[in-house]
């Protein structure tokens, strides 16, 4: 883990910020995500839930990541956030899978960057064509990859962090929706009612 944060550290400098590229933005968040679930859980959880007549009730989950898909109800099982500086970050790094043992598909991938007035609560991207600095991309089963870099200005994927504690650990919440297109034609994909409860994770 402490080599993981160093290389984490190092993407802050100049020569990095030009040479990064997506391939080594997924090892970062993949390495992450399965470090993440090593140590936990998405159903760690101080709540006890309902008492159910004494059998101790459902905990209910403190982090979650889940949408609908084409209507369809998603719900991820392994998901991070990462910072690209711990102390000054200018990069943002999100990503989620459905299972949480592998980086399957489905998926989520998203990179933010800063914006002028911080990591602060009601940050909001419109992640579209007209944005070449912070995107989304959503990779199918089928492996066929939706990016907000295809979508047309206005009919990419709005996010919005309703808290933002950019603090190792600090809590991150917000919702998404839109929609993301293939690159190959103008087929889409329709993300609806996207939630997310989220632990920075350096």
């Amino acid at each position: 883990m402490e080599n993981l944060k160093h290389f984490c550290f190092q993407l802050s400098s100049p020569i990095f910020a030009q040479i990064i590229n997506m391939k080594k933005i997924i090892f970062i968040l993949t390495a992450a995500a399965l470090i993440a679930f090593s140590s936990c859980s998405k159903s760690d959880s101080s709540n006890g839930g309902s008492n159910n007549g004494g059998g101790g009730g459902t905990p209910t989950p403190t982090t979650f990541f889940k949408c609908k898909v084409n209507g369809v109800q998603v719900n991820f099982a392994n998901f991070n956030i990462v910072k690209d500086d711990p102390n000054n970050p200018s990069m943002v790094f999100l990503s989620a899978y459905s299972t949480a043992t592998s980086v399957a598909p489905p998926s989520f991938v998203f990179t933010f960057t800063k914006q002028p007035q911080g990591w602060v609560n009601g940050l909001t991207y419109v992640l579209d064509e007209t944005i070449q600095t912070s995107k989304a991309e959503y990779t199918d089963v089928g492996n066929f990859v939706y990016k907000s870099l295809n979508a047309v200005a206005g009919g990419g994927l709005n996010v919005v962090f309703s808290e933002f504690n950019q603090n190792k650990d600090g809590k991150i919440t917000g919702t998404f929706s839109g929609s993301l297109q293939l690159e190959e034609n103008t087929n889409t994909v329709t993300i609806t009612e996207g939630q997310f409860s989220l632990k920075m994770f350096n």
